[in-house]
């Protein structure tokens, strides 16, 4: 083997291609979900859920074992700061009021054309999040925060988004990214929201060169939402992202002000590890060539 192709070779082996990915994604990831919760949701739709995230994971750290991938390149399981984690929290908090208050504009918007989400989907999320008492807190808390937040950030904002970087680049990547996270989740109702919330998840993971402040915006956005929900639910108080009212102003600038702020700390500080170490030692052995 000659110097000239041990680059493209390093590239081709470390790093999954775009077929590959996009193949994971459109269809064997959804095909597990749906077949998961299928065969278990009919016990329990939050077990089900867990049970269907768990099994994704699997699908990709089996994937990544068989192709002998280096795990903690591709899942950018890289160390941070805690002021960038601090930030990514802000920023979680305040960048998902502001979608949520997008994703109610949107769905009045496509409602007044007929199109509302059908009452069998709002009834299922309503009940998938309703807790019936302290007893169902850990199971829900595992299914609808903790289980999303950390496996759908190793899915989409670590070996998606890393293999389609290397591959295309950041902004390529970052939009197609968002667009199978969008995609995925399989409700047109939801869509614009959820592209708006990967691609800002996406930049977290960019701009820190770890996935660690996309899980914990992403376990924010969820968690709010939980317990907005079981609040609107038992105490008729309206709660942020359980409300079909938009924020009230401001609520809504103090949103915009965290949002800033948090991506503020976030960007300020420049990551302690490099995006995908071994695309970097790849461009080295190239520059090297010539």
């Amino acid at each position: 083997m000659t110097r000239s192709s041990s680059a493209p070779d390093m590239m081709r082996r470390y790093y999954p291609s775009c077929r590959h990915v996009l193949l994971l994604s459109l269809l064997l990831f959804p095909a597990v979900q749906f077949a998961v919760f299928a065969i278990v949701g009919g016990y329990s739709e939050r077990i089900g859920l867990l049970t269907g995230e768990l099994t994704t994971v699997w699908v990709v750290f089996l994937s990544i074992r068989i192709n002998k991938w280096i795990a903690e390149d591709l899942l950018l399981v890289n160390a941070t700061r805690l002021s960038v984690l601090f930030g990514a929290a802000v920023a979680g908090v305040g960048g998902c009021l502001v979608i949520a208050d997008l994703d109610l504009l949107f769905e009045r918007l496509i409602s007044s054309y007929g199109l509302a989400p059908p009452l069998a989907l709002q009834r299922a999320s309503l009940e998938l999040q309703v807790v019936g008492g302290l007893s169902e807190v850990p199971l829900a808390l595992a299914a609808i925060v903790v289980a999303p937040a950390v496996c759908e950030e190793a899915i989409f904002r670590g070996f998606l988004l890393t293999s389609l970087v290397v591959r295309l680049g950041p902004k390529i990547g970052l939009a197609i990214s968002a667009l199978i996270f969008a995609a995925v989740h399989v409700n047109p109702w939801q869509f614009p929201a959820l592209l708006l919330f990967g691609l800002f998840l996406g930049l977290l993971t960019w701009w820190t060169h770890s996935i660690y402040p996309a899980i914990l915006a992403h376990g924010i956005n969820n968690l709010l939402s939980l317990v907005g929900t079981n609040t609107l639910t038992y105490t008729g108080v309206d709660a942020p992202l359980a409300t079909d009212e938009y924020l009230p102003l401001p609520i809504l600038a103090v949103a915009l002000v965290c949002l800033w702020l948090g991506l503020t700390l976030v960007r300020r500080r420049d990551p302690l590890v490099a995006f995908a170490p071994l695309l970097q030692r790849t461009a080295a052995i190239m520059r090297s060539q010539v």
